[in-house]
């Protein structure tokens, strides 16, 4: 004789099993950001390695698009709201700094360009920007380490340029290397906070550390699309920032690399 289930149970099972569904998906399944076309972040700059509270004005704020991945590379567009200090009498001016980027060392560069040394109008990048090009994702994940390189040779020549440059030769002179040995070096397996398609959700990410002790980053772990989720300055030991200058100089760097990004769409 065919029985049917109890209609009590039918109903428990229509309310217990998409629960059940969506614990599993709380339990560490995060299906794979594709790298293409429409898929959009916000960066926002960090503060001693924190997202400081959203800024009313949305100043330093950046909005980036993919227009187009292919064997060639890929194209985005941004825009960045910043504030220009004018004179000790006047309120800073706003301005938006926007472009088009022809990334074209997405494939085998060596290193990014932080968002800070983006220039106005259009421009090629010929390292990976803020995606670790895969040829150097493979070789972190497979020996701990990749050759690494932040390029600022895109941006004017301007104060926050030189004081990287500066710093950048100091911590070389330091560690005792030049820059074709600048490496990162895998730290752990973490996880990334960040919003995706509106949900809050745990990014699976690779933290590592670059050679010269400059900063820490959060990778993406995602071979198809290692993008730079987060790139926090490492402050330096108390006795190296002890004058007003070189106060100045790391505070600058600290506000001028440090990003992350806060909310991926796609």
């Amino acid at each position: 004789m065919r029985r049917s289930l109890p209609f009590f149970l039918v109903i428990a099972l229509f309310w217990v099993l998409p629960a059940l569904a969506g614990r599993a998906a709380d339990d560490g399944f995060q299906p794979p950001i594709p790298l293409g076309r429409n898929l959009r972040f916000f960066v926002r700059p960090t503060l001693m390695g924190l997202v400081p509270p959203v800024d009313s004005e949305g100043y330093g704020e950046a909005f980036i698009r993919v227009l187009r991945v292919d064997s060639a590379g890929l194209d985005v567009r941004y825009e960045i709201k910043e504030r220009i200090a004018q004179d000790a009498k006047a309120d800073d001016a706003p301005r938006i700094r926007r472009g088009e980027i022809h990334v074209t060392g997405f494939e085998d560069g060596t290193g990014i360009t932080p968002p800070l040394f983006w220039p106005d109008g259009d421009w090629t990048a010929a390292d990976g920007l803020i995606w670790l090009p895969r040829a150097g994702y493979q070789e972190l994940i497979e020996t701990g380490s990749c050759p690494w390189q932040i390029d600022y040779s895109a941006g004017a020549e301007d104060e926050a340029v030189a004081e990287l440059r500066r710093h950048l030769n100091s911590q070389s002179t330091a560690e005792g290397v030049t820059s074709g040995e600048f490496h990162l070096t895998l730290e752990s397996q973490d996880h990334y906070p960040c919003w995706v398609n509106g949900e809050r959700t745990e990014l699976p990410a690779q933290r590592a550390v670059d050679s010269l002790g400059l900063a820490e980053y959060w990778i993406l772990a995602n071979e198809a699309n290692p993008l730079l989720l987060k790139m926090s300055f490492i402050p330096p030991a108390a006795e190296a920032a002890a004058s007003d200058h070189a106060a100045d100089e790391l505070g600058l760097l600290e506000a001028g690399i440090g990003y992350a990004i806060v909310e991926i769409d796609y």
